[in-house]
């Protein structure tokens, strides 16, 4: 009984000599910030000194989308920096909510100079129209118009953080 009693109490103790050097040395091992892969951007209290976009779409125009091609869509930059931005890329992604379809149609637009406040409004021709029936998905009698579409805008310029704004439309 003895001799079970040390063997329980000296394994015991075993394992928590050894947790606790695998700690120890967990914490050697942490890298220091300046290779992190991905930097954090260090917070200030003066706020962005960057110039801010702000995208969005027309509330309207989203609820009036059907499920067809040739179709116009208003999307809206600002510029709510304070300074000019001398040209503003924008992307639209249309694709299905039903991941069994998986064709995105892109569209790209530039904006050359946007100043500060400034609201410049992009029109863009989409296709909403339900993408062909897979035939490896025939057998499932799914509708490929019935899932919904997502709209995923993003708008990038130099200088400032990208933004994205996403919108979904009922088929």
């Amino acid at each position: 009984m003895r001799s079970a009693l040390f063997w329980l109490l000296g394994a015991s103790f075993a394992f928590f000599l050894t947790g606790s050097a695998f700690l120890v040395l967990a914490n050697f091992g942490t890298a220091p910030r300046a290779n992190d892969p991905i930097p954090q951007p260090e917070l200030s209290d003066e706020g962005p000194r960057n110039p801010e976009l702000a995208l969005s779409f027309s509330e309207e125009e989203l609820e009036a989308l059907e499920r067809r091609q040739d179709q116009t869509l208003t999307l809206s930059i600002e510029n709510r920096g304070e300074g000019e931005l001398k040209s503003v890329d924008m992307e639209l992604a249309v694709y299905s909510e039903d991941k069994a379809y998986p064709r995105v149609r892109r569209y790209r637009e530039t904006v050359a100079k946007l100043a500060p406040g400034e609201v410049e409004a992009v029109e863009l021709a989409v296709d909403l129209s339900p993408p062909r029936p897979v035939e490896s998905l025939a057998v499932l009698d799914e509708d490929p118009g019935s899932a919904r579409q997502v709209l995923e805008a993003r708008a990038y310029a130099p200088g400032a953080a990208p933004v994205v704004k996403t919108a979904v439309v009922a088929p």
